[in-house]
């Protein structure tokens, strides 16, 4: 089975809090989690360990590996609760209704077992999860369970579950090289649009692949061929036959399905996490604020990968004018209208938008807002752009012949203007102030 030294850093390392053999109660364990601090590893040898147990913020929960390090939930609703960038790995989860819940943080589980989970292996509710080279087997309903979050699902091991991956208005997510196989149903979607990327998983001896009985193209249909310790056999047609995913190592996403024999360094770990951040953006709609030297008018523009979606004003009294919204392809126009609301909004909506394929920043809807303490002259002659979103990718086009003097956030120059990176997507305040060029 799987033995993990998950983070070689030798300045992480020398943070590691070691945990020793033996049965351990959940009180004592999570008495070493509470005094952990953001980057520190918990390090947990062989032997039983008692839950429920909850992380704290940027804490590394780590094991000597699945199948020789294991945490009882003793029938709690969550073995393990996540919080904000914590990492679970190396364990084998057991005896909780759920096995790990994320609790709508960015959280990554890497080579866990999950074994007498009867609800779901892990709850992705909200918020982003990596989940990489895991194995989920035995009687249970569900094997990774994804409501409205944002996932990188890949070379995972699937087995013997009602439904293998369920997922609910998740429409943003990476998932490839998992084995599905022996499920009643191999995944299901819940809702339409599926994420964003879907292929190359192995659908082997389930009733139902997918639950709606469709097929999935750009999938594997291939017998597995697993051993007794579910790994691949010499002979599987599954060795070779993965696809390359940035930031999962190449050595793992090689093949299809986990690999109990892998040991993931802490870079390995980080390089996860960034690369599910980094999914998130680039498929994450693009706010450009043009501005004029006319005080309180600006163009807003909004780039979405699908061509049904909706904004509102961050600011009350803000007047919209000239909506057009269109389809960068093929120059079709889609339908919009707006809100008459206190914040006003603009929705946009493709007909039969289901059809419609998803590409980054394809759809698009200009206009003009107007709202005179957005854009004013200062009596120093400066022009000042102030403005609230939670966009994630956000433009700003300042007016010809003019300069920047500050911005908060922190903002850098690209070819389009000035661009501002808010990856939690948060509420921010954009302060902008601009100078007449050469003064």
């Amino acid at each position: 089975m799987k033995r993990h030294n998950l983070f070689k850093l030798v300045l992480v390392l020398a943070l590691a809090l070691s945990v020793g053999a033996g049965v351990s109660r959940a009180q004592d364990l999570q008495e070493r989690i509470d005094k952990a601090v953001p980057g520190e590893i918990v390090s947990l040898e062989p032997g039983t360990f008692l839950g429920p147990i909850s992380l704290r913020e940027g804490v590394i929960l780590s094991g000597a590996g699945s199948g020789v390090t294991f945490l009882d939930g003793q029938g709690a609703a969550a073995a393990i609760e996540g919080a904000p960038d914590s990492v679970i790995s190396g364990l084998t989860v057991s005896n909780a209704s759920v096995g790990i819940r994320n609790g709508g943080h960015r959280i990554a589980v890497i080579s866990c077992e999950f074994r007498d989970n009867p609800v779901s292996a892990v709850y992705a509710g909200g918020g982003e999860c990596v989940l990489v080279d895991n194995l989920v087997r035995g009687p249970g309903r569900i094997g990774f369970q994804v409501s409205a979050a944002a996932v990188l699902v890949a070379n995972n091991t699937v087995l013997d579950k009602e439904i293998g991956l369920q997922f609910w208005q998740a429409p943003l997510g990476l998932v490839a090289n998992n084995i599905l196989a022996g499920n009643q149903a191999g995944v299901r979607f819940e809702t339409e649009p599926r994420p964003t990327e879907f292929s190359n998983n192995d659908f082997w001896a389930n009733s139902l692949d997918l639950y709606s009985g469709q097929s999935a193209p750009g999938n594997l249909y291939l017998d597995p061929e697993l051993t007794a310790d579910f790994d691949l056999s010499e002979t599987s047609p599954l060795r070779g036959a993965g696809i390359p995913i940035a930031g999962v190592p190449f050595e793992l996403t090689f093949r299809v399905g986990c690999d109990p024999t892998r040991e993931l360094t802490g870079e390995e770990c980080a390089s996860l996490l960034e690369a599910l951040r980094e999914l998130v953006l680039s498929w994450s709609g693009v706010l450009t604020y043009t501005l004029t030297d006319e005080p309180g008018v600006f163009g807003v523009s909004v780039a979405q990968a699908a061509p049904d979606f909706r904004i509102v004003s961050s600011a009350a009294g803000t007047a919209i004018s000239e909506v057009e919204a269109f389809d960068r392809v093929s120059d079709a126009d889609l339908d919009s209208r707006v809100l008459e609301t206190d914040p006003a909004g603009v929705e946009v909506e493709g007909k039969g938008w289901e059809s419609y394929p998803r590409e980054k920043e394809r759809y698009v809807m200009d206009s003009t807002f107007s709202r005179p303490a957005s854009l004013l002259l200062t009596e120093a002659g400066l022009l000042r752009f102030r403005r609230q979103t939670n966009m994630r990718r956000i433009r700003i086009v300042p007016p010809p012949g003019w300069e920047t003097v500050s911005c908060f956030p922190e903002a850098r120059m690209g070819e389009a203007g000035l661009e501002l990176e808010n990856s939690p997507g948060e509420m921010i305040e954009i302060d902008l102030l601009l100078r007449p060029a050469g003064d």
